[in-house]
């Protein structure tokens, strides 16, 4: 019995020590670019890196350091722990993080280390960030149709609706700072918004078909075929011009402050290469959201001209003095829209490029003030000078699409177009109309604006 138990440990040491040697047989003849055991390392969080240690004959070894942290520059507070999950990338862009050098182990000395592709370095935010654009933007002609000036010979006319502002150029610029980041990883900071230098203008000239005739006392002699229908005291000496002159103007600026709480990008990835034997960063891709609230003022400013003349202005004509026909009627009208803000944004980050839109909502009061002048060219008429107020509720609310590329860690360019529309304001054409001979009773605020247009320029974090 002995014999036999003591031939069975013989022959099971020996069956041992024959597989141990086949094993080992096996790893020496593996060649030396093998990935590590699991065939891919697992994701780590978002961090520069400099190189990850490798084994000799250029491979890696098959765990992380242990100081992971220290190795990949983390910022304090910052989650390192790999994921339980190891993917490979899906077309991502990618970089060389540790190149072997002559000798297949770590970079030979004098050897530069590429640098990294981050989105901790390269697309979040630092302490500061700052927006310089400028914009093209186009004011949409006034929907509601009025005909202010009518011409008898032939039935021509001029409709609100021919006051065309067409477009102009702006700026708009953002300056932020970071607060700090939440429980969920989320990004807070404040900002402040100015958007404005935009001013439109239209001057146009309307001749009447039929023109005045001289007569100095005779009595042949008629005024020209273009009349007003706009209600105003004296208004009979703007009647029977030559010409009209319309000057229309108007001018856009805004002021917004905005707390801001937005995403990040998704952990990047580090991934073994078999071919080079090297670790690589693939940033991730995937959406962004921001939401952001604050308070918002904008002021539109808009002012019309309307001056009838005739021709002659020397002379009479059935026996009235062509100097002292016609005059100048000017409406000048501010909107000040103040109230709270709501907004956000959505963009999907494609390595280094991204898509998204947009929004901002703005319930608002509107303070509108109005100042028209009416001045007759006869000098035993006075200047007319009437003033009104109103505060009535009014609405902003933007829409805007966008595309950008990270041209570097701290700037990316980027293009918008915008759409911004304004309820419940004064145009300046719409004040025009007096009511009664002590002029209107408050502004007309029954408008809406319409601007849209291209915005580009480049942001900058640091």
């Amino acid at each position: 019995m002995v014999k036999k138990a003591v031939l069975r440990i013989l022959k099971g040491l020996a069956t041992a020590a024959l597989l141990r040697g086949w094993i080992c047989a096996a790893a020496l003849a593996a060649p030396p670019d093998m990935p590590p055991p699991g065939g891919v390392p697992p994701q780590y969080g978002s961090a520069a890196a400099d190189s990850l240690p490798m084994r000799p004959g250029g491979s890696p070894s098959d765990e992380p350091p242990a100081a992971l942290d220290d190795l990949l520059g983390a910022p304090a507070g910052r989650n390192l722990s790999p994921s339980n999950s190891a993917q490979t990338p899906h077309n991502a862009a990618a970089e060389v993080l540790a190149p072997p050098g002559p000798d297949g182990m770590m970079l030979g000395e004098g050897q530069v280390i590429p640098p990294t592709l981050s989105t901790r370095d390269w697309l979040q935010l630092h302490d500061y960030y700052a927006e310089f654009d400028a914009d093209v933007l186009d004011y949409a002609r006034a929907m509601r149709t009025g005909r202010e000036i009518i011409d008898q010979a032939d039935a021509r006319f001029f409709d609100r609706t021919d006051l065309a502002l067409g477009i102009s150029a702006g700026a708009k610029f953002t300056f932020g700072s970071y607060l700090g980041e939440d429980f969920q990883s989320r990004d807070h900071s404040v900002e402040v918004t100015y958007e404005g230098l935009n001013s439109w203008a239209f001057r146009g000239q309307i001749n009447a078909a039929g023109t005045s005739v001289v007569d100095n006392g005779g009595a042949n002699g008629n005024f020209g075929s273009l009349i007003t229908t706009i209600n105003f005291p004296n208004s009979a000496f703007f009647n029977g011009a030559d010409f009209y002159k319309v000057v229309y103007q108007s001018t856009l600026n805004s002021l917004e402050t905005n707390v801001r709480i937005q995403t990040e990008v998704g952990k990047d990835q580090m991934v073994y290469n078999p071919d080079t034997g090297t670790w690589v960063r693939h940033i991730d891709r995937g959406p962004t959201f921001a939401l952001l609230f604050g308070l918002r003022y904008l002021n539109l400013n808009e002012r019309i001209n309307v001056a009838a003349g005739l021709n002659e202005t020397t002379g009479t004509i059935q026996g009235f003095p062509t100097a002292d026909f016609g005059g100048s009627y000017n409406a000048n009208v501010s909107n000040n829209l103040a109230g709270l803000q709501l907004g956000g944004d959505l963009n999907y980050q494609y390595e280094k490029w991204f898509f998204g839109f947009d929004f901002r909502a703005a319930p608002c009061l509107n303070f509108a003030n109005d100042a028209s002048n009416i001045f007759f060219n006869d000098p035993a008429l006075a200047k007319r000078h009437f003033e009104s107020s109103k505060t009535t509720t009014a609405f902003i609310s933007e829409i805007g699409m966008s595309a950008g590329y990270q041209i570097s860690p701290h700037a990316r360019l980027k293009l918008v177009y915008d759409f911004e529309w304004l309820t419940n304001v004064g145009q300046a054409p719409s004040q025009l109309n007096l009511p009664g001979p002590n002029g209107p009773a408050q502004v007309n605020t029954s408008n809406g604006v319409f601007l849209n247009g291209l915005t580009g320029g480049v942001d900058f974090i640091w």
